[in-house]
């Protein structure tokens, strides 16, 4: 090996933030600091000065650099797919994810760009591991360190450098003043490190801030299910229509499905064909978004008294605490895991339910778990003799991977569809979506169906149709999926249906559906649509309502999103 290359061989233990720094650059548009994350793993690789052995040296080396190597393509991955780098909140989404939707996303998202990004890091350090291993057995720290001070006297000339050279190549042959330099030199490097905040530049800094946020709101949101009741303002619920009156109220919250998929919405296939069918029996709301782009922070909204103004009022309760106070007994049946790696927070607030089931309990054996699963146990809520029923379904609907969201006699979409970014991919994605919102139009049409034979003639009765939030399939980016950062008009737009056997209230609402609403205010209008008042109830707030008010349906922070996607 030549002289060089044996003096800055060391060097190349830096290739890994090389590839990060070009990848964040050229994506995120922002400027990066790679040093920052440098000086982490500098102070990790200094440690080697104190080790003896050659061997147990190579050892811990080539260990620090896998774990940046790994750190740093898990990072690229993210920050080429989602075009902004790690934050805490991006620990939230993997403490709610589970190994069921782990699988799907690898399958889904672990394409030719990621492999090149993988060959790009991985292939190069074999060598550069092989290299470096070579130059510590056969090299110690003081040759390499003579070599290149060689160098530096050479090109620099000044006497103070020349004399702190000699004196630490003096220092490192006395055992006893090799160590008390290298405690110096670690000691003052640690308090810059941190002095200069170098580590919150880290991702895995990041993911820990994000943990320790996630478990904070964990232990607020078990708090707020447990307080009691008599304190807040759900004392004051009650319901007008009478403990005599016969009531069902079921809310469906799909999955990532855009509006713009279904047919009832005018999209060009047929995707709604049940949906279409009793269209008479819906209002179909047009310009409904939700508050985010990601599951939890748009739920934690949507079923809570949580919004873009007030988010703090999460903790103020759910909407399954209000329709228990108001005398409902409470179903909450979903096909989605009911953890991940931690509880999830809308599994927490499902625990508020007389009654829970979750059909789907994650693992290799249920990634292809179909929603008609639920189907059963609504059916037995659904004909449950209680007065007074809310009943919550929570569907799998059209999450990644779309293939496995249908069974194989709704694989009807076959040619090729419209989309500005056509390739072999797009196109079959976009397939496999629309054939999922097709299977998704059967199983609202099953849950509306069950409901129409189960009620009595003269019960009160409503399903209220979301999703929890969009999702963008090649429509405006060559992307699919959602993610607040990229935050495209398809990832907030989500459909919005209400069926109800009042053909009154029906025709009452049709000239509402042009209305704006965010669903981050979900919350009030139930109560509206259930005729559920308490102490500081704002029918201004409710879609439903004659007094509803138009308000900045602000997303991403601080964007309008009616001026923003004008």
């Amino acid at each position: 090996m030549g002289k060089h290359i044996i003096k800055y061989s060391y060097l190349f233990l830096f290739y890994p933030f090389v590839i990060l720094s070009i990848v964040v650059s050229g994506n995120t548009g922002k400027s990066f600091a790679p040093e920052r994350i440098i000086f982490f793993y500098l102070l990790f690789y200094f440690l080697a000065f104190f080790i003896s052995s050659r061997k147990f040296t190579s050892i811990y080396v080539r260990f620090i650099y896998l774990c940046s190597l790994v750190f740093s393509f898990f990072e690229v991955g993210y920050v080429s797919l989602y075009k902004e780098r790690i934050t805490p909140s991006t620990a939230f989404i993997l403490l709610e994810t589970n190994t069921s939707e782990i699988k799907e996303y690898l399958g889904e998202y672990f394409d030719v760009k990621i492999l090149g990004w993988f060959l790009i890091l991985f292939v190069p350090s074999f060598f550069i591991l092989k290299g470096v291993n070579r130059v510590i057995i056969n090299y110690s720290f003081k040759e390499v360190g003579q070599m290149i001070g060689e160098d530096v006297k050479r090109i620099y000339t000044n006497k103070v450098i020349s004399f702190l050279i000699s004196l630490m190549s003096e220092m490192y042959n006395h055992r006893l003043k090799r160590v008390l330099l290298g405690v110096v030199i670690l000691v003052v490097a640690l308090f810059i490190y941190l002095k200069e905040s170098h580590h919150k530049y880290h991702a895995l800094f990041q993911l820990y801030s994000g943990y320790e946020e996630y478990l904070e709101e964990i232990k607020k949101y078990d708090a707020f299910l447990n307080i009691e009741l008599n304190d807040t303002l759900l004392s004051s619920v009650r319901s007008n229509n009478g403990k005599a009156n016969r009531e069902t109220y079921v809310l469906i919250i799909g999955e990532s499905t855009s509006r713009n998929h279904l047919g009832i919405y005018n999209y060009p296939r047929n995707t709604t064909p049940l949906l279409s069918k009793m269209e008479e029996e819906l209002v179909v709301f047009n310009h409904v978004i939700s508050p985010h782009t990601h599951t939890i922070p748009s739920l934690e909204k949507v079923l809570t008294f949580g919004n873009y103004e007030n988010p703090e009022k999460k903790y103020d309760g759910s909407v399954v605490q209000l329709m228990r106070q108001a005398g409902f007994k409470t179903f909450w049946i979903s096909n989605q895991v009911p953890v991940g790696i931690n509880e999830t927070m809308v599994s927490i607030v499902a625990k508020a339910s007389d009654y829970t089931h979750f059909t789907n309990l994650g693992g290799k054996k249920e990634l292809r778990t179909l929603d008609e699963r639920v189907l059963p146990y609504y059916e037995k809520a659904v004909q449950d003799t209680s007065q007074k029923k809310f009943i919550v379904v929570h569907l799998l609907g059209t999450h990644t991977q779309y293939k496995n969201r249908y069974p194989a006699q709704f694989d009807q979409f076959k040619d090729n569809p419209s989309t500005p970014f056509p390739s072999y991919k797009a196109n079959r994605t976009i397939n496999e979506y629309d054939n999922a919102v097709l299977y998704n139009d059967y199983i609202l049409s099953e849950l509306i169906r069950l409901l129409k034979e189960n009620i009595s003639e003269n019960e009160k009765t409503f399903a209220l149709y979301l999703s929890d939030h969009g999702e963008d399939v090649f429509e405006t980016v060559d992307f699919t999926g959602h993610s607040e950062v990229i935050g495209t008009k398809p990832m907030f737009q989500i459909p919005f249906l209400l069926w109800s056997n009042n053909k009154n209230e029906i025709e009452r609402m049709r000239p509402f559906s042009n209305r704006k609403y965010m669903t981050d205010n979900l919350i009030y209008a139930i109560a509206d649509l259930a005729n559920i008042s308490f102490v500081n109830f704002t029918p201004e707030k409710s879609i439903f309502n004659d007094s509803f008010e138009l308000r900045d349906r602000i997303v991403k922070g601080n964007v309008d999103f009616d001026i923003y996607f004008k």
